[in-house]
Order: C-alpha cells, then sequence, then structure tokens
C-alpha cells in the first residue's frame, strides 16, 4: 500500500512514499533514535534569518540572537572556532549541537566591519 498526497487546482503537485518506508521511519521516531533524516524532539535554535549572501537578514525577538547583539546586516564567521562559510556551512554546523547547549559565535558587525564574539546558550526551535 501506498500513501500519497497532492494540491492544487490547475497545476497539481502529488507525492508519494512507500508504506514499507513510512513504517521504518515511524518505527525510528517511536524508538527515539535520530538520524541525519530524523530529528527526535526540537532542534537547536539561534533565532535569525540569513539572506541570500549569508548576511544576518532578521533577529527574532526573545531569542539567543537577540540576546547575543546579532542585528541584521551582521555576518557570522564562525561558531566554536569552526569557520562558516556559507549559510548552509552555519546550518550543518548547528544541527551538532542541542537545545541548552552553549556556542561560541563570532561575527562581523555589519554596520562598523569589527569582529565580535559572544557565547550563546541555544533554545528548542521549531519542528523542521
Amino acid at each position: 500500500m501506498t500513501t500519497a498526497a497532492s494540491s492544487g487546482t490547475v497545476d497539481t503537485v502529488a507525492y508519494a512514499i512507500d508504506i514499507e518506508d513510512a513504517l521504518v521511519i515511524a518505527h525510528q521516531i517511536e524508538s527515539g533514535v535520530s538520524s541525519d533524516t530524523v530529528t527526535i524532539g526540537y532542534p537547536a535554535f539561534l533565532g535569525i534569518s540569513l539572506g541570500s549572501a549569508g548576511e544576518v537578514a532578521g533577529v527574532l525577538e526573545g531569542t539567543p540572537a537577540a540576546w547575543s547583539g546579532l542585528v541584521a546586516g551582521d555576518v557570522i564567521t564562525a561558531v566554536d572556532g569552526v569557520p562558516v562559510t556559507s549559510s548552509t556551512s552555519l546550518s550543518e554546523l548547528l544541527e551538532a549541537y542541542s537545545p541548552g547547549d552553549t556556542v561560541t559565535l563570532t561575527w562581523t558587525v555589519g554596520s562598523s566591519g569589527a569582529s565580535t564574539s559572544a557565547p550563546v546558550t541555544l533554545i528548542a526551535g521549531p519542528a523542521d
């Protein structure tokens, strides 16, 4: 048996997942085992949105990013000393952490070009 869904009016978008694959994932979730494709619980969250060039496009109030002093226009250059080369690399670096972990962020201040660092304790973010 295959599960499927579609939506649309003129153009229909559809997908199908083999039920055997769906059951394997469901059992993995029930057992509490995470993987590259399955996150158990909520991911670590910094609280920023990124622009197309990798700069901070926005900072959500009440998040670690806001508490650290990050603002739109800043560019995160490292997490715990590991260089950030793109928005993808930042996401991949943060995936290795859990809510409650403290990391040291290094960034270039957009308004002055100065480099700064601060310890930041990640919070539980929205589900992926």
